[in-house]
């Protein structure tokens, strides 16, 4: 006991020293982390809006707007928490692509139940709470995980069962791709459906660039693959639908874009939720949703430690998996606290490539919230593109 309290104690204080802004304004790392901060700020943002459509956009698109705004917030928790928590500096931590099919079946199952009477504003109430409660939930257990250090637990997992576990989020991810494209849940029904022509012509462009980024990803391991990769089929998607005469009225009915958005606010106080939560039936709501509401928090320790252990090997630095579980238990609860509702935990991805930047500050992960902010902000007009 005596021993863990020292430890911890050790770490807290070279956090602080790694925080003084003699280290973080270093300026032979300042540049590099500039550019990093932008590069993975960017990133995230799109992919968090990318999760906020797949949990929101089938099960209530009339609240895809306050969702996008809630994975916004998600995301500036998550990147600064961790950059002032984390037991090493340079991880990042942005809302991850495991969590969101479990949330997007566990709200399209609770809106399926709720009455068709309810009014659309209850509905919004009742999607919005439980994503909060479900990250203020994950919080609490994951530091409570940490706490009872069970970190090293990980190592004990067969290959076999997290190879299964990941490989099934993984199809919950293509389902949701491919729902998104369609507008069509795949299901035995719905299948022949699926081979319509004019269904198969909408998602061939998804699929080529699934196909393309999964070929380059595998061949080349740059840092600006991701982003360049991006950025390219972004340019495709826009020559081609120009080319064909569609402005953005004609991308937005045709179901090429989000929206549209009457001007709407993406930020939200999370207070006039809360403050609704003795008015909802939650035996309703809630009843036969105990194996999403748990598999969430499962699913970011599992993921999470194993992100941890790529990035050890990557960086050849030892990362405390137990104060890494408190770090990320703090994170996400006071993103549900604060209004955000999507889960996160350390990426390997954006934690390397930072690295490979020639950047190990703490800086990158505190600038990067500052693109989120801007959207946050900035609002429907952003998303309109």
């Amino acid at each position: 006991m005596k021993n863990t309290i020292a430890t911890t104690a050790k770490t807290w204080e070279r956090i602080g020293v790694e925080l003084h802004l003699s280290h973080l304004l270093k300026k032979e790392y300042l540049l590099s982390a500039l550019f990093s901060a932008a590069l993975i700020g960017l990133m995230t943002t799109l992919l968090s809006i990318s999760f906020a459509v797949l949990v929101f956009g089938k099960a209530i698109p009339e609240a895809l707007p306050i969702g996008i705004g809630m994975a916004l917030i998600s995301n500036i928790v998550l990147h600064i928490s961790a950059a002032f928590t984390s037991s090493e500096e340079g991880i990042i931590s942005h809302v991850q692509s495991l969590p969101p099919p479990i949330q997007a079946a566990m709200l399209s199952s609770i809106m399926a139940m709720l009455p068709l009477s309810m009014p659309i504003q209850n509905r919004i109430t009742v999607a919005v709470v439980v994503l909060l409660l479900s990250a203020v939930f994950t919080g609490i257990t994951l530091f409570l995980f940490g706490s009872l250090k069970f970190g090293r637990l990980v190592r004990f997992l067969p290959l076999p069962v997290i190879s299964g576990f990941l490989a099934s989020v993984g199809i919950s991810l293509v389902i949701g791709g491919i729902t998104t494209m369609t507008n069509i849940v795949p299901t035995l029904s719905s299948l022949p459906k699926l081979f319509d022509t004019s269904l198969l012509l909408k998602c061939l462009p998804g699929v080529t660039i699934a196909a393309v980024w999964w070929k380059v990803t595998r061949q080349w391991t740059h840092q600006l693959v991701f982003p360049a990769v991006l950025a390219i089929a972004i340019a495709c998607f826009y020559a081609i639908c120009y080319a064909q005469g569609l402005d953005k009225t004609a991308m937005i009915k045709d179901n090429l874009l989000l929206g549209p958005f009457q001007n709407v606010s993406l930020s939200h106080l999370p207070t006039i939720y809360y403050s609704q939560i003795s008015t909802i039936d939650w035996w309703l709501v809630l009843n036969g949703q105990s194996e999403n509401l748990l598999a969430i928090p499962l699913v970011c320790f599992i993921g999470g430690l194993l992100m941890l252990s790529a990035i050890e090997l990557s960086t050849g630095k030892a990362a405390n998996p137990d104060f890494e579980l408190k770090s990320m238990g703090i994170s996400n609860f006071i993103s549900g606290i604060m209004g955000g509702g999507f889960v996160g935990y350390p990426s390997a991805t954006f934690t390397v490539m930072q690295h490979s930047l020639g950047v190990s500050t703490r800086l990158p992960g505190m600038l990067s919230a500052i693109v989120p902010m801007i959207v946050l902000v900035w609002g429907s007009s952003f998303l309109g593109f």
